[in-house]
C-alpha cells in the first residue's frame, strides 16, 4: 500500500493544493440579491476543519453586490490563527477563471501510539494566484521565527486526515408570501454557472506527482414519495482524472416574472360571483446546487463503505421528515473509490392577485419545493493497533475499518 498524502509519522515531504474557478453570471431586472461563487481545496489533519483552528483552505470567490451591482474577485487563505491572527486575501478578476496554488513543504503529521495526541509540522509555504507569487514563508505564511512551524492537538481521527473540493453558488431563503404582486416586486432574473477543478499532488524528489482516484458515479438519489411538481433538474456534476484534476460544476437559477392574466370569476358561496379584473399572475422559480469531493488515492485501502440516496419533495413548499424517501447501499471493492457530494434544491411559487396585491379568494398560492442528496460514507473507525499509529492506516484497511467520505446528489 503506498501512502502519499500526509500519513502519520513518514518523513516530511512537499505537497501543494490547488482550486481553480470559472464563473459567469447574467442579472436582469431589479433586485437585491448578490450573486456569488465560489470554490475551495482544504486540507484537514485528523480533526475536522473548523475556520481558525484547525487545516488550511485556499478559496476563490466571486461576488456581484445587489445592492450596488459592483463585481468583486478574492483569494483567501484561511489557516489556524495560532499561526497568524489575520487570515491572507488578494484580489484576483471576477467571473472569469483564476487558479490558486498553495505549495507547502517539510510537511509531517506526527500521531501517538495511541492515536489521540497529534502535530503538523511545515517549513514553508507559498501561495500562487495564476502563476505568481502572492505570498511566502517571510510574508507571513508563518511566523517570522526560523525554522519548522508546528501546532498541535488531540483527537486524531483517520476519517478527518482528508483533502476535498467544494463549488457552491449563493443559497437564500426564498420569500414568497400569499399575493406578491406589489410594485415592490419587481420581474428580475438572475443566473450563475460555475465550474472547479482542485485536487493535490506531492513531491517524490523530481517533481509533482498525480494519485489515481475513482468514483462511483452510478448510485442516484430514489424517486419521491407522490407527484412531485417541482422535480429538481439542475446541473451538479463531477468528473475526474486524478487527484489533481478533480473537477465539479454547479448553477444558480433564480427568476421571478410578473405578467397580465385572464379574469378570474371567483363563484359564492358566501355572496355572489366576484370577476377579478386585471389579474396578475407571478412565478418564482429557483434553483441552487452545490458539489463536493473527497479526493483519496486508490491506493487508500479503504474498501468497505455506503451509499446513502434521498429525495424529498412537498408541493406545500415546506419539506418535512415525511416528505423525503431514502435508500442506503453496501458495497465491497477491491479499490477504494473517493466519494462525493451533490445538492440540489429547488423552489416553484406561483400566486394570482388584483394588480394593488389584493388576494384572489378563489385562486390560493401554490408552492413547491424539492431537493435530491447522494452521500456516500465509511462512518467507523477503530483502535491503532500492531505497530501504533506508525500502521493506523494500513492496519485500518486489513481490518477492514472504514475511512469516513461523504457527498450528495
Amino acid at each position: 500500500m503506498s501512502w502519499n498524502h500526509l500519513a502519520p509519522n513518514r518523513p516530511p515531504r512537499r505537497f501543494r493544493w490547488r482550486v481553480r474557478l470559472d464563473a459567469n453570471r447574467i442579472v436582469t431586472g431589479s433586485t437585491t440579491a448578490d450573486c456569488i461563487a465560489e470554490a475551495h481545496t482544504l486540507q484537514s489533519w485528523g480533526n475536522g476543519y473548523l475556520f481558525g483552528a484547525h487545516g488550511v483552505m485556499i478559496k476563490l470567490r466571486y461576488r456581484r453586490d445587489g445592492g450596488t451591482g459592483i463585481d468583486t474577485g478574492i483569494l483567501r487563505l484561511e489557516r489556524p490563527s495560532s499561526w497568524i491572527s489575520d487570515d491572507f486575501e488578494v484580489a484576483c478578476t471576477p467571473w472569469a477563471e483564476n487558479e490558486a496554488i498553495l505549495d507547502m513543504a517539510g510537511a509531517q503529521l506526527l500521531v501517538d501510539a495511541d492515536c489521540n495526541d497529534w502535530t503538523i509540522i511545515f517549513t514553508s509555504g507559498r501561495l500562487y494566484l495564476n502563476g505568481v507569487e502572492v505570498l511566502d514563508g517571510a510574508d507571513p505564511m508563518f511566523p517570522a521565527s526560523a525554522g519548522p512551524f508546528s501546532i498541535s492537538g488531540s483527537g486524531y481521527d483517520s476519517r478527518l486526515n482528508i483533502a476535498s473540493h467544494s463549488g457552491s453558488t449563493d443559497e437564500v431563503v426564498v420569500s414568497f408570501g400569499s399575493a406578491p404582486c406589489s410594485d415592490s416586486e419587481p420581474n428580475f432574473d438572475r443566473e450563475i454557472a460555475w465550474n472547479s477543478r482542485g485536487g493535490w499532488q506531492h513531491h517524490d524528489g523530481s517533481g509533482f506527482v498525480s494519485e489515481p482516484v475513482l468514483y462511483d458515479l452510478s448510485f442516484g438519489a430514489p424517486s419521491y414519495l407522490g407527484d412531485c411538481r417541482c422535480d429538481v433538474n439542475l446541473i451538479a456534476s463531477l468528473a475526474y482524472f486524478d487527484t489533481w484534476d478533480v473537477r465539479l460544476a454547479g448553477e444558480l437559477t433564480d427568476s421571478q416574472i410578473r405578467t397580465l392574466a385572464p379574469p378570474i370569476t371567483c363563484e359564492g358561496p358566501p355572496g355572489p360571483p366576484i370577476t377579478f379584473d386585471p389579474v396578475h399572475n407571478v412565478r418564482r422559480n429557483y434553483g441552487a446546487s452545490r458539489v463536493r469531493a473527497e479526493i483519496v488515492s486508490v491506493t487508500h485501502g479503504i474498501q468497505a463503505w455506503q451509499r446513502n440516496g434521498q429525495a424529498c419533495c412537498a408541493n406545500s413548499g415546506v419539506l418535512s421528515g415525511g416528505d423525503c424517501r431514502t435508500v442506503t447501499d453496501s458495497d465491497l471493492d477491491v479499490l477504494t473509490r473517493s466519494t462525493y457530494e451533490k445538492y440540489t434544491d429547488r423552489f416553484l411559487g406561483e400566486s394570482w392577485c388584483t394588480p394593488s396585491g389584493g388576494d384572489i379568494i378563489c385562486k390560493p398560492v401554490e408552492k413547491c419545493r424539492s431537493r435530491k442528496r447522494l452521500w456516500t460514507e465509511w462512518p467507523e473507525t477503530g483502535p491503532c493497533a500492531g505497530g501504533g499509529a506508525g500502521n493506523v492506516h494500513s492496519v485500518a484497511a486489513a481490518d477492514g475499518l472504514r475511512h469516513y467520505v461523504y457527498g450528495i446528489t
